[in-house]
């Protein structure tokens, strides 16, 4: 959907709606909404069916259309979409798809598509940067919907100096302890998010059914919230987002996964770093990591790559990458490319352990040293797990956070695995946050101020 091409939304009468003005014009955007048009119009290169609206419905589409920012031609007509979704008056996946389609703002610096944080909402997808670059004006926009504008970086001046801290790579967020440092937690955020923007909301919103916080439960912990580099999103239309490796497919983390290995390999030395710097403050057993959704998956990679057990891990909403690959190995199932193993041969009763075998499994996947005498104790396996997911995550599906258990307590390790009916895809409050209390005070052992619930 280059921009100048339009999608309609067929109706009954050929009504164009389309989006004129903009940066490359140099003037506001405007809605223009044609009718009667005809269909077979030079003005339109190209037709695409999406649906059959009646007559009744026709005003929905007008409101649709007129609810939503006005923007670039193309992330405006996703947004129309989504809300016409949310109506039930298009097939659910008609916003998904069109938004794969779109191409990167080219008023944009940071390769996002710049959809503002209504439009977002609306198409039930991913959730849109907060502050977007133009290109005319030189500085960032935010769209405020409760004021229906734009609002300029200039016009709250303290965003157009802080907005760089928020770029992925950027130094960490971390929220330092309250009392003399004994503890930290390292936390990944998800696809599209940031450091900042993820410890933010969980350290803010993530209470307990007592209404405490985790800073206050923890008040000698470290919080720290890396941000991953912004790498090209395959499953976004190859948007650069901030994501710890690529992906195509989210529901499908087997899809096409050799995407995954440069960002999975980097990421990792550098979660690793961090790992390093902080277990020059604190002991293994008072350090925990973990993360949410990709960040999950990224913390788990690492987590199985470790030559020692640690304190504790939280995942949420999350999914183990090359899940598939981490069974076999488990299973001792012979390698079809492997001419050289015979299946048929007896067992050696002195095998690996099944950790072991996981981690040698996993530092070639992130692309490290393989270890010279590899033990169980030189694992991580004694570390305790927990995993948390939605019955309801629309995004990543609660059998992939189930498979992620399954695998690595057949690797040996002692995992709590927690499904959360009708939740999506985040963590549930205060349900997932008394369970995560519960699992570091009793599972962990870190001993916890305000009691959690039991």
């Amino acid at each position: 959907m280059p921009d100048g091409k339009r999608v309609d939304v067929m109706c009954c009468t050929s009504t164009w709606y389309h989006v004129t003005g903009g940066p490359s014009q140099g003037t506001q955007y405007n809605l223009v909404i044609q009718s009667p048009k005809r269909y077979d119009s030079h003005g339109i290169s190209a037709h695409h069916y999406v649906g059959e609206l009646d007559e009744k419905d026709q005003k929905k589409l007008k409101a649709s259309a007129q609810k939503i920012p006005l923007q670039r031609c193309q992330e405006w007509t996703v947004g129309v979409l989504g809300d016409l979704e949310r109506k039930g008056l298009v097939a659910t996946g008609t916003t998904q798809y069109w938004f794969d389609q779109v191409e990167p703002s080219p008023y944009s610096t940071d390769g996002y598509h710049g959809i503002p944080e209504e439009a977002a909402s609306a198409m039930g997808t991913m959730q849109a940067p907060e502050w977007i670059w133009d290109e005319v004006r030189g500085e960032h926009r935010y769209w405020d919907a409760a004021a229906g504008r734009w609002v300029w970086a200039s016009e709250v001046g303290q965003y157009s100096s802080s907005i760089t801290t928020l770029a992925a790579g950027e130094p960490l967020y971390v929220v330092e302890p309250r009392v003399p440092h004994s503890h930290t937690l390292i936390l990944l955020h998800g696809l599209g998010s940031n450091g900042k923007k993820f410890g933010t909301e969980l350290l803010e919103t993530g209470l307990t059914s007592s209404g405490h916080r985790l800073t206050e439960l923890l008040p000698g912990a470290r919080f720290v919230f890396p941000t991953s580099k912004r790498r090209r999103s395959t499953a976004f239309g190859r948007s650069m987002l901030t994501q710890w490796f690529d992906i195509v497919r989210l529901a499908d983390p087997s899809y096409r996964k050799e995407r995954q290995l440069d960002g999975l390999a980097e990421s990792a030395r550098e979660i690793l770093e961090i790992i390093a710097d902080e277990l020059k403050k604190v002991q293994p057993q008072n350090l925990i990591i973990g993360g949410l959704s990709q960040g999950c998956a990224m913390s788990l990679a690492v987590l199985l790559s470790l030559e020692h057990s640690i304190g504790g891990y939280i995942g949420m909403s999350g999914y183990l990458t090359y899940q598939d690959d981490l069974e076999s190995v488990i299973k001792d199932e012979v390698d079809s490319d492997n001419y050289f193993a015979h299946p048929s041969e007896p067992q050696d009763p002195t095998a690996e352990a099944s950790a072991v075998k996981v981690q040698a499994l996993e530092r070639d996947i992130l692309d490290l040293n393989s270890l010279d005498c590899p033990s169980q104790e030189k694992t991580a396996y004694q570390t305790p797990v927990f995993l948390g997911h939605g019955k309801a995550d629309e995004k990543v599906p609660c059998a992939l956070g189930e498979g992620a258990a399954r695998v690595l307590r057949d690797a040996g390790y002692q995992v709590e695995w927690k499904c959360y009916e009708n939740q999506g895809h985040w963590y549930r409050i205060p349900d997932e946050i008394d369970d995560i209390c519960d699992f570091i005070a009793f599972k962990v052992g870190w001993e916890v101020v305000v009691k959690p619930t039991t």
